[in-house]
């Protein structure tokens, strides 16, 4: 989270950009990629034409330093022999659902509206409305809307990131 003078906040995620327009009013994107949950990133923001700037290019405006939330991110996917109703959805860390709300599913068949359960604490069981047979082609057929979705982290609540087109293993044998 970054603050500025009028207390403002903006989240930081790892793993990709956070853009702080919200915040300074300006675009900025920070580069998130290699930073880690729990990290902590100060954030300086400086004058652009400032007529004596510092080693940094003009003397800061607002600085903030804030831990770094991990977001969930797309770990894995696959639909196994002896559960061939379901697609097991597996994040970078672990996550908590109440349902299968931004998951799409495009195999043949729908995604069920009982809902979604977690297990093993990082992997979002989704139930289909039928079952995957030996052959069917699951190849690009998940995708997850993070702006519809509600999986976060189950240690501070961040949103789980977004993908499209992910691959699901068809392990079905028979």
């Amino acid at each position: 989270v970054v603050n500025n003078d009028e207390d403002e906040t903006e989240d930081i995620t790892t793993g990709g950009n956070s853009n702080l327009t919200e915040v300074t009013g300006q675009s900025i994107d920070i580069d998130t990629t290699n930073v880690d949950s729990g990290d902590e990133l100060e954030v300086q923001i400086h004058e652009v034409d400032d007529p004596d700037p510092d080693a940094a290019g003009g003397n800061p405006v607002d600085t903030a330093t804030e831990n770094v939330k991990l977001a969930p991110a797309f770990d894995s996917a696959e639909v196994t022999d002896s559960n061939s109703d379901e697609v097991r959805v597996t994040f970078t860390n672990d996550v908590s659902v109440t349902d299968n709300s931004g998951f799409t599913f495009d195999a043949g068949l729908s995604l069920s509206t009982t809902g979604a359960s977690v297990e093993n604490g990082d992997t979002v069981v989704l139930t289909l409305d039928g079952n995957i047979q030996n052959g069917d082609d699951t190849d690009g057929a998940l995708t997850y809307d993070e702006t519809t979705g509600n999986v976060v982290s189950a240690d501070d609540s961040s949103d789980a990131r977004g993908f499209t087109n992910k691959d699901v293993p068809n392990n079905v044998d028979s």
